[in-house]
């Protein structure tokens, strides 16, 4: 794979593990130590109170990092409301993978493809953001699991992974076919990968 971050894999017969996440609007993804950390919550329930948001210009359209006592959180915002966010886990040369596919007004998504889809027809272009994870657990939610005043621990999707820096990268798909079908979808999700 001709991907600029040098992203290349070998799928010796790995399948994704496939998970579907439902969303109001904004997802995130954080070590799950940021979740035991009452100013996290306290931010984490200030996003969902709009005039807090606004004010604070917490609308997360695209991936942004909020840090809070070296406990990073990465957040973006869904097009599709009322939508999911399709989440795909494989363990590859020893490192975890994270490949997180999210669809648009224009492209959707209604399954996750397999894993041959992101070695053979997407590209990995653009570094977006990096985090540290010390607990060994990753955990992905939606703001569903927020409005739930964190009772629901099922609406939170938590990973044990390797302890360590992640890096966060864009998911384009350049095939002639896609930018014919789908001429603003080019970038269609992204993929969290241990360095």
């Amino acid at each position: 794979m001709k991907n600029k971050y040098n992203l290349d894999f070998d799928l010796k017969h790995k399948r994704l593990k496939k998970f579907s996440i439902s969303l109001g609007i904004d997802y995130f993804i954080c070590c799950s130590s940021f979740l035991k950390k009452d100013k996290g919550l306290k931010f984490l329930k200030d996003t969902t109170d709009y005039q807090k948001r606004n004010k604070k210009k917490f609308y997360p359209y695209m991936w942004e990092k909020k840090v809070i006592e070296k406990s990073e959180i990465i957040m973006n915002t869904h097009i599709e409301k009322e939508s999911s966010v399709l989440l795909g886990y494989v363990n590859l040369n020893k490192k975890d993978h994270f490949f997180i596919l999210h669809g648009d007004d224009d492209a959707k998504w209604y399954e996750m493809p397999p894993l041959g889809f992101f070695k053979y027809v997407t590209t990995f272009k653009h570094k977006i953001h990096s985090f540290n994870c010390n607990s060994g657990k990753i955990d992905f939610f939606s703001d569903e699991y927020i409005d739930d005043e964190f009772k629901n621990k099922k609406l939170v999707y938590e990973f044990k992974a390797t302890k360590g820096k992640y890096n966060l990268y864009t998911i384009n798909n350049e095939t002639e076919w896609f930018k014919k079908n789908y001429p603003y979808s080019n970038t269609i999700g992204a993929l969290l990968v241990k360095d």
